[in-house]
């Protein structure tokens, strides 16, 4: 057996919904991998596998993407949606690390890798779909 996989059970499970909005010059396709990596480490996790889909572009060159990432722990994909006022990152995350997150360390994350940003929703489940309020 793999000494990284350890037996977990369906109730350690979270997951975070977060819609974030950037600002339309950021170039985030280039850092995305990087950013998925340090949110994983966030977690207590480690991204094993990503793909990076870009849908062509519909105007003004922005192009937008699906990155999907397999964590040790679970998953996390994140889909971007170019607007009039600037990028939308939607962000989805689960995990069974036990690690507890909150809108402080996911703030912590953003400042490293963009230089403006604002967090326009942030929702973290338990396994029921229940929402947390002690991320």
């Amino acid at each position: 057996m793999n000494k990284e996989y350890k037996r977990i059970s369906i109730k350690d499970v979270k997951r975070l919904i977060a819609i974030v909005k950037i600002n339309k010059n950021e170039s985030f396709i280039d850092i995305i991998r990087e950013f998925s990596n340090d949110f994983a480490k966030i977690l207590n996790s480690r991204l094993l596998y990503y793909k990076i889909y870009l849908f062509p572009a519909d105007f003004e060159g922005n192009k937008d993407i699906t990155f999907t990432g397999i964590l040790a722990t679970s998953h996390i994909v994140i889909s971007s949606y170019t607007e009039e006022d600037g990028i939308y990152i939607d962000i989805d995350a689960a995990w069974c690390s036990g690690e507890k997150l909150n809108k402080e360390k996911l703030e912590e994350l953003l400042k490293k890798y963009f230089k403006n940003y604002e967090i326009k929703s942030f929702k973290i489940y338990d396994y029921l779909g229940e929402e947390s309020l002690l991320s």
